[in-house]
């Protein structure tokens, strides 16, 4: 993982965090929420850069039919593989 995008990534997700948690405090919920949702995006985008080594998310916000095709198959092997229908 490209060590600019692991700590735009770190960076983005305790800010979000962080002003999620001042939002919070100060009873701002709907904005404390977003904050906290970013948050999750972020660590998410993190998580697929670091196993999955896809970068596109934390550029564009978009991710390719090649992105999205390898993502599909690591959970349906990994997540749904271990899941009862």
């Amino acid at each position: 993982m490209n060590e600019e995008l692991k700590k735009t990534l770190k960076d983005n997700s305790l800010e979000y965090y962080n002003n999620g948690l001042e939002a919070e405090n100060k009873g701002d919920y709907n904005t404390s929420v977003t904050l906290f949702f970013k948050a999750i995006g972020s660590l998410t985008d993190f998580y697929m850069s670091k196993t999955l080594g896809i970068n596109s998310g934390a550029c564009s916000g978009f991710l390719s039919t090649q992105d999205l095709r390898l993502l599909s198959h690591e959970l349906k092997q990994g997540v749904y593989a271990n899941s009862k229908s």
